[in-house]
């Protein structure tokens, strides 16, 4: 039962960081993400919607992830387990990729999220695929784990522990202030300015 959390942590960890990546790197490039979109084989208006949806569902996605933000008693995803979104939203990417693979477009689209960018669709499938099994067997896990401590109640799910809490709040806010950090202040020197007064 302790390998199962310790394995059930690390999934939750490396979702969490692979839709807040996905995610926040759609939203600082709204502009290049939008233009993306309009170039795949759905109709335009589509790309006026799913350009502000997708990224805002995935870090919904990653949220779910997240247990401070959870209170007991009031849940913001309290009828949701997060393995279960993460795997629904994999499946429809998967999906989408599977049928530019197969050929079924006209013309194979572009990728959206700068880590697929340089990867051909088969491999983009593959990693996909991939992502998809961890997010169904965290869910195996998840729903395992609750079951082996008699918490089962209908509807409820198991979230990892709170040692982990710190963990993946600090990893989140390090991720959003690096990044951020990065792209507002890349004119500046990488080293500090010394004052010397005159």
């Amino acid at each position: 039962m302790k390998t199962n959390t310790y394995l059930l942590n690390i999934i939750t960890i490396l979702l969490i960081v692979f839709w807040l990546y996905v995610a926040l790197d759609k939203l600082w490039n709204l502009d290049g993400f939008h233009a993306s979109l309009l170039k795949q084989p759905f109709p335009n208006w589509w790309a006026d919607v799913l350009f502000w949806l997708l990224p805002l569902i995935e870090l919904g996605v990653a949220a779910a992830f997240i247990r401070p933000l959870r209170r007991p008693g009031l849940t913001l995803f309290a009828f949701f387990n997060p393995f279960l979104l993460s795997s629904l939203l994999m499946f429809v990417f998967t999906v989408y990729i599977g049928l530019g693979v197969a050929g079924i477009y006209a013309k194979r689209p572009c990728s959206c999220a700068s880590v697929f960018r340089s990867m051909s669709w088969e491999r983009h499938l593959i990693v996909n695929i991939a992502l998809l099994g961890i997010s169904l067997y965290g869910y195996y896990l998840s729903r395992k784990d609750s079951n082996d401590n008699g918490s089962m109640k209908s509807g409820s799910t198991s979230f990892p522990p709170s040692d982990s809490d710190n963990l993946i709040s600090g990893l989140f806010v390090f991720m959003s202030f690096q990044k951020w950090f990065c792209r507002t202040f890349a004119l500046f020197p990488g080293r500090p300015v010394l004052y010397k007064p005159k």
